[in-house]
């Protein structure tokens, strides 16, 4: 009986999200926020990364509202978590850590060929004191 009520109150909440109602918007981040961060939690292992990638998930399930069928919005919901998150995996695998970039910039230093300015000061300024 229980998930049957969520599911309805769901629904409800998602039609008044769809006809702009922003406090619908509030109680339904609200009531899925612990699963969606809970399930972010599992697939990205941390904290700070979870709560990143569930904020990142409503703002992409709000934009999205439109295209939901409206069969199952949690389904729905939890299945954009977890594709969000296989992408945020996929994307951090593919760059490389900031160490390694740190670590090529110096191979690819190119060395510094123009004079020292100290000591063309020192040159210069040496024989412009002698003309005064």
């Amino acid at each position: 009986m229980a998930h049957s009520m969520m599911h309805a109150d769901l629904a409800t909440l998602v039609t008044r999200c769809r006809q702009g109602d922003s406090l619908a918007w509030e109680q339904l981040v609200r009531s899925c926020q612990g699963r969606v961060y809970g399930l972010a939690y599992h697939y990205m292992g941390g904290a700070e990364e979870a709560h990143d990638a569930a904020q990142e998930v409503f703002v992409r399930v709000y934009q999205q509202l439109g295209s939901y069928q409206g069969d199952g919005f949690m389904a729905w919901l939890l299945r954009i978590t977890r594709n969000h998150c296989i992408d945020q995996i996929r994307r951090r695998k593919a760059r490389p850590p900031a160490e390694d970039l740190l670590a090529d910039e110096h191979e690819w230093a190119m060395p510094d060929t123009a004079p020292d300015p100290e000591e063309t000061w020192m040159t210069d300024g040496s024989d412009w004191s002698m003309r005064r």
